[in-house]
């Protein structure tokens, strides 16, 4: 339930669903039967400003808000007659009915939930703080069999949590996050008819996740992509409804799409004149869609669907149906818009030939799909595209699998990409699997081969319905990282400065970065794993530069991937420094081969920490030396130079000095700071004082006063 300030400007064109290609080989193309709709009828006469939050009273009134109007009004169903029925509610989003039909409202101008009268008497403040700071903006909520209440807070308008959240408050009034969404705007939220699934979409993405829920404690886990909304990646998503079929019906831009976990995409659109804010199911059969769009209220009849607000609606908890059945279940290609000429969809079926260590793939059918099936480690298929044009391409699987420890590798012109397919639970359920690595196709017949990679110990894999491969830019200059075989004395001290809040665009898995300020230093946090950053850099002269990288985390098993004009370069894992705002040097051991000119870099959360967190960046920096901002070559006849003791403790002896020179040193820290600096020849060699130094890694520079022999040795100072 967008609130209204954000909603009113989204003048998007309503998403039209259409499809067709022609078969080339084994790549399919069908022409997608139109999405079916019913026509929603206008109940009332633009007297609204914006209205939110339908929800139905059992009997024979629709309640709704009417949010910069500050009121809730009602409708009733058999007169068809509209009254204000509260006033003064706090700006008021979404609302919904407990058993005993108390109205809950999330008030977003006062920040908080409570439970009312019809009359507007306030009877409990249900939640308005968590962590002891007001909530930002409740939007929408949902209740659970045992009276549990699943509540989203964005940030609209006010902005007082750190993080944007979906909530739970039990039956003893104890509220416990359940997830966060960093910028994203976690929105509609409810409870699947058998109370053991949680729904929820985001405003500024097409995904719609559904959790697991605990039924025991109401906690939420396993959370997976449901469906895909059609449209931008700010889909505006908005309420939700379900029927008892378990049918999933979402409110997007000028829409209200319905899903049924058969496939991504929806299996139907039901369009709007105005942008679609949020549903219910009401009426003495429960089976008319009211929505609230823009400045009135529709409804939907001839559905052929009985809806519900509640699990407790339902006379008895139903058990979720192994496979539910798609309205008009169709053998064809699911829906999706091509993106570009350049967006190949692949029937799984459609294989050239299948083979391996279990004898290849079969085919099957399920809920009208065919998808293939009895796929085990070490089998194979074969697949032709006829690509049109060189390109870089992203690949993504319509897959599914109720095992642990099975992966997909996909094979083209020396090329693999190998993902880990997560278990969600079901042979038949297909989600979307977004392969973590891009490929490089040329223009041409290609051949590509799909393989069951995993390690399940049965050697069960996967299901799959479809792939697709779909071109995202050009072919990109290659830069191969170089290591030099004989030392290379840079010509210049060269030293980029990059801030990490200085980047072009974020985005990723989750959304994107945010940025922050901490004693004073700006950076960037809220990265997780697959999020991004891009930045341009301009390198004045070909090279090896080395990377530090001043950074910090409190978690285990993050990395960053460093890519330079699309191409991956170097991956480096950071330790765990306990703490998010203590940002620390990291330097690569290795450097990464730049030529002259303006460069894109983009930097990658990639990681392994389960909880998909990652790390906070002050800013990085490119040397073409190792230790920042000093010149670390080593020259042949330096070669016979070195230090005892190392490791060292207070002092050392510098071995190998030729007589009758005289050379200045320097003992410099990770950065190139000057710590300890003098002069040393042949006779006096002995360097005293380390005792001042922490134990860690320092570097010692000796250089001729002629500049002819230049040494750097690494010191291990206890």
């Amino acid at each position: 339930m967008a609130i209204f300030q954000v909603l009113l400007c989204d003048n998007q064109k309503t998403y039209m669903n259409y499809l067709q290609f022609v078969k080339i080989s084994a790549l399919a193309f069908f022409s997608i039967k139109g999405v079916y709709a019913q026509t929603p009828v206008k109940l009332s006469n633009n007297q609204f400003q914006f209205v939110e939050g339908p929800v139905w009273d059992g009997s024979n009134t629709i309640y709704f808000s009417d949010i910069p109007a500050n009121k809730i009004v009602s409708y009733n169903i058999n007169t068809k007659t509209f009254s204000d029925a509260i006033i003064n509610a706090n700006l008021p989003n979404g609302l919904m009915f407990t058993e005993d039909y108390d109205l809950l409202v999330c008030e977003g101008s006062a920040g908080r939930i409570t439970r009312r009268t019809l009359s507007g008497q306030v009877l409990e403040t249900v939640a308005s703080t968590f962590n002891g700071t007001r909530l930002n903006d409740p939007n929408d909520l949902c209740i659970d069999k045992k009276g549990g209440i699943y509540f989203t807070d964005p940030n609209f308008v006010f902005t007082h949590q750190p993080e944007n959240r979906l909530y739970y408050r039990d039956t003893f009034g104890n509220i416990k996050a359940q997830d966060a969404f960093g910028r994203g705007k976690p929105n509609g939220v409810i409870i699947s008819p058998d109370g053991k699934h949680l729904y929820l979409d985001n405003s500024e993405s097409t995904a719609v996740y559904r959790y697991d829920i605990d039924t025991a404690t109401g906690d939420l886990s396993n959370r997976i992509q449901y469906g895909t909304l059609a449209g931008a990646n700010d889909s505006g998503a908005d309420g939700m409804a379900v029927d008892t079929d378990g049918k999933l019906y979402v409110t997007s831009r000028s829409t209200v799409q319905v899903f049924d976990g058969s496939r991504l995409t929806a299996i139907r659109t039901i369009n709007f004149p105005e942008k679609a804010t949020n549903c219910t199911f009401g009426g003495i059969n429960k089976d008319i869609l009211f929505v609230t769009a823009g400045q009135n209220l529709y409804e939907v009849t001839g559905l052929g669907v009985i809806g519900i607000q509640h699990p407790f609606d339902l006379v008895e908890n139903i058990e979720e149906p192994d496979v539910i059945v798609p309205v008009d279940p169709i053998d064809i290609m699911p829906d999706v818009v091509p993106q570009n000429e350049d967006t190949y969809i692949v029937q799984a079926e459609d294989f050239e030939e299948t083979g391996g260590t279990f004898g290849g793939f079969q085919t099957y059918i399920i809920n009208g799909i065919s998808a293939i099936n009895f796929n085990q480690t070490g089998d194979w298929a074969a697949y032709e595209i006829d690509v049109v044009s060189d390109g870089v391409y992203e690949v993504s699987y319509s897959i599914a699998t109720p095992v642990n420890g099975a992966a997909i590798e996909l094979q083209v012109n020396n090329q693999n990409i190998k993902d880990n397919v997560p278990n969600n639970g079901d042979w038949n359920m297909f989600q979307e699997l977004k392969a973590r690595e891009t490929i490089e196709l040329t223009q041409g017949k290609q051949s590509i081969r799909i393989l069951g990679a995993g390690t399940n110990p049965g050697n069960w894999e996967w299901n799959m319905d479809f792939f697709t491969v779909n071109k995202i830019s050009e072919i990109p200059r290659v830069i191969t990282p170089v290591r030099p075989t004989t030392p290379v004395r840079p010509v210049t001290n060269i030293e980029i400065n990059v801030e990490a809040e200085s980047f072009t665009q974020t985005n990723g898995s989750f959304d994107g970065v945010q940025t922050y300020t901490v004693n004073g230093v700006t950076a960037t946090n809220f990265n997780q794993t697959g999020d991004f950053v891009e930045y341009t850099v301009t390198i004045p002269e070909t090279g090896n530069y080395y990377i530090t990288y001043h950074i910090s985390t409190p978690v285990d098993n993050t990395a960053v991937d460093f890519l330079v004009d699309g191409v991956f370069q170097l991956k480096s894992n950071v330790p765990n420094n306990g703490s998010w705002d203590n940002f620390t040097a990291l330097t690569t051991s290795q450097p990464v081969n730049l030529t002259s000119g303006e460069h894109t870099i983009r930097l990658i959360g990639a990681g392994t920490n389960p909880g998909n967190w990652e790390w906070n960046l002050d800013r990085f920096e490119l040397s073409n030396n190792q230790a920042g901002n000093k010149i670390l070559v080593t020259d042949h006849l330096s070669d016979t130079i070195f230090i005892a003791p190392n490791p060292v403790q207070s002092s050392f002896t510098i071995v190998g000095l030729l007589p009758n020179t005289v050379y200045a040193f320097e003992i410099n820290d990770f950065l190139g700071k000057t710590l300890i600096e003098g002069k040393v020849d042949v006779n006096d060699n002995s360097i005293t004082g380390l005792n001042t130094l922490s134990a860690g890694i320092y570097f010692l520079q000796i250089q001729d006063v002629e500049g002819l022999i230049s040494k750097t040795i690494k010191i291990n100072k206890k």
